[in-house]
């Protein structure tokens, strides 16, 4: 069964900011049997060695190898060093909770201009029979994940996680806000017109202008090639023409104004 690195990343984003950062200040842990334990994280030993400070790059921790982008470092962990995997006990795929954790809204962080659109379908499409599913297996996981005579861990999920899993509160998150998100939206495609409209005023009044300018141009020439063909016409066909005489210069003059 393939395991989604991607989202096993976005999950373990939302684990280390809702569950592991709070355990950690109150000195307690989840349980070794947690399917959320950071032990039994599938991709955890790889994610660890990743190094992105050389170059503004990646580094493969295991072999030194570079890379341009972290995709493709993924690609050479599932091609060079997959036997890392092997050792992990218990392995536990983080993209099997990702229904739990809310993976799609760590997803949406970077498609602002059709979060707006995709939050509110989620919402009005929303199951509620589907969802009372979801969190009563996120409440079960809870227990698993308590360790014995203590409720905290327990408390902890079930407030930051499951108490989420309803149609009413799946977007009501602190970085979500669907009618902000809408009216966000709605002002992008409509600077998008706006910006699009404005350029074509503008190639429509520059072309015009061009235009008119060439126009204005072939005018003159026509007029100057008019005058230079009366004025050798002139010339050719006067045999009384005399260059000397004062009176013949002042009619050609004004003929050629």
């Amino acid at each position: 069964m393939l395991c989604s690195r991607a989202n096993s990343r976005f999950a373990r984003s939302i684990l280390k900011k809702s569950i592991y950062s709070l355990l950690k200040s109150a000195n307690s842990e989840l349980s070794l049997g947690c399917p959320l334990h950071p032990s039994r994280d599938l991709f955890r030993q790889q994610e660890q060695v990743k190094d992105m400070s050389y170059q503004s790059g990646w580094v493969c921790g295991y072999c030194g190898k570079w890379f341009y982008e972290e995709h493709f470092l993924d690609q050479h962990f599932d091609n060079r060093h997959s036997d890392v995997l092997d050792t992990v006990v218990n392995a536990t795929c983080l993209d099997d909770y990702c229904d739990i954790l809310g993976c799609d809204l760590a997803r949406l962080q970077d498609t602002s201009i059709l979060k707006g659109n995709h939050i509110w379908w989620k919402n009005a499409l929303c199951r509620p029979t589907e969802m009372m599913n979801i969190q009563n297996r996120c409440l079960q996981i809870a227990k698993e994940c308590s360790p014995p005579g203590s409720s905290y861990v327990r408390d902890i999920i079930a407030g930051n996680i499951c108490s989420r899993l309803t149609c009413k509160n799946y977007w009501n998150r602190e970085d979500v806000d669907p009618v902000k998100e809408a009216y966000k939206l709605a002002f992008d495609i409509l600077f998008g017109i706006l910006i699009t409209l404005a350029l074509f005023t503008y190639y429509m009044f520059t072309l015009g202008y061009v235009l008119s300018l060439a126009n204005y141009n072939i005018n003159l020439w026509i007029k100057a090639r008019n005058r230079a063909v009366l004025q050798s016409n002139r010339f050719q066909y006067n045999p009384t023409y005399n260059a000397d005489s004062r009176w013949q210069r002042e009619a050609v003059d004004k003929f050629m104004v």
